[in-house]
């Protein structure tokens, strides 16, 4: 079983996207990440075999792992160019000025 905050997921989904053909599927996120916090956050993702959805499950754990700055397997898909997309990641690795101030969107 893979977890978040270990870089497995981040490893997995890595080695599909860069193969020759990939889909990108990663506005996924965007609709998990809108559920996150409500009555609505148990997802069910039902396909039949071979429609992705390990492929799914690593991207989603790569996104929110900890493990690992995920930020270039990210970048290039539909997903990287979302303002949620630079709140999460903006978020995930602020930095801190020299007063020790965060910076924040």
């Amino acid at each position: 079983m893979y977890y978040l905050n270990t870089n497995t997921s981040s490893i997995l989904f890595q080695k599909t996207s860069s193969n020759r053909i990939f889909v990108d599927k990663s506005m996924l996120i965007q609709k998990v990440s809108e559920k996150i916090g409500t009555e609505d956050s148990f997802v069910c993702v039902t396909r039949p075999r071979r429609f992705g959805k390990s492929v799914n499950a690593h991207m989603l754990g790569a996104y929110f792992t900890k493990g690992m700055d995920s930020r270039a397997l990210f970048d290039d898909l539909a997903i990287g160019k979302t303002e949620d997309y630079l709140r999460h990641m903006f978020a995930e690795y602020s930095a801190n000025d020299s007063m020790g101030s965060r910076y924040q969107l």
